[in-house]
């Protein structure tokens, strides 16, 4: 799918797939905590060495993000759902990092085009592949939630389609329950008022005015994309059902005998 040249990180890739099969296999009925503990540090530090190649090599994400955002005429669609896949994985294993190389990775990745590859996997036909599109949206903006809206908020006044309006969509069009729930965990925590604030009250504690004046300008943002949400998709969509109980003549619920 992408080309890792570095022999330090193919062996680290190697490693890190044998110790989990080591520990999930070989030694899973009578392995002890102490050397658990042991395999999974190794792990651990194993996968943070990879991640850390992907985040600071670009060719490597355009690469990965090409095979879904350009694909070749002889590429078999199936690579495009292990793309979608792989970055799955990355994102969840990024949330174990600490903040600097987690936000690292994640302004990497939103940068290369993020957003359209979580399109991609959120129309897709495969329910696997939509459940993994909504957990890479998800650990974004559990991560930072502010930066998201704006990006969002952007779309709208560029007058694109914005990601709020594909999840409402998918919420709307999902027979899968549980993918269900997750899109609508998506859209409850976009439009968390309280995530602005505590960042605001957070950077007010370590006394940093700039981020200060970042955040409260993001929240005034956050008011005009919460505006923008309600009256198009939320009205137009979302609330349909209700507003067209206006003409109804007769609301009264029909009962079998």
């Amino acid at each position: 799918m992408v080309t890792i040249n570095d022999p330090k990180v193919q062996a680290r890739i190697h490693g890190t797939f044998r110790l989990q099969y080591l520990k999930d296999v070989v030694l899973a009925r009578i392995l002890d905590d102490p050397t658990f503990s042991v395999l999974n540090s190794l792990i651990y530090f194993y996968q943070m060495d990879i991640l850390s190649h992907i985040a600071s090599n670009p060719n490597i994400v355009k690469e990965l993000f090409a095979v879904v955002l350009e694909p070749s005429k002889d590429q078999a669609p199936e690579k495009m759902n292990e793309a979608v896949f792989f970055i799955q994985q990355c994102t969840s294993i990024a949330k174990g990092a600490n903040a600097t190389a987690r936000g690292g990775l994640y302004t990497n990745l939103v940068q290369s085009g993020l957003f359209a590859i979580i399109a991609f996997a959120l129309q897709n036909s495969d329910a696997a592949v939509r459940v993994a599109g909504v957990e890479i949206f998800l650990t974004i903006i559990d991560h930072d939630a502010i930066t998201m809206r704006n990006l969002i908020f952007k779309a709208t006044t560029d007058k694109t389609k914005t990601m709020t309006d594909t999840l409402v969509d998918l919420l709307l069009s999902e027979p899968d329950l549980g993918v269900k729930a997750q899109v609508a965990d998506a859209i409850r925590i976009l439009l968390e008022p309280n995530n602005s604030q505590g960042a605001i009250e957070r950077a007010g504690t370590a006394g940093d005015v700039n981020a200060v004046a970042k955040f409260k300008s993001s929240s005034q943002q956050n008011d005009q994309y919460l505006a923008a949400f309600f009256e198009g998709s939320a009205a137009k969509k979302l609330f349909q059902p209700l507003t067209e109980l206006e003409t109804r003549e007769n609301c009264e619920l029909s009962r079998s005998s």
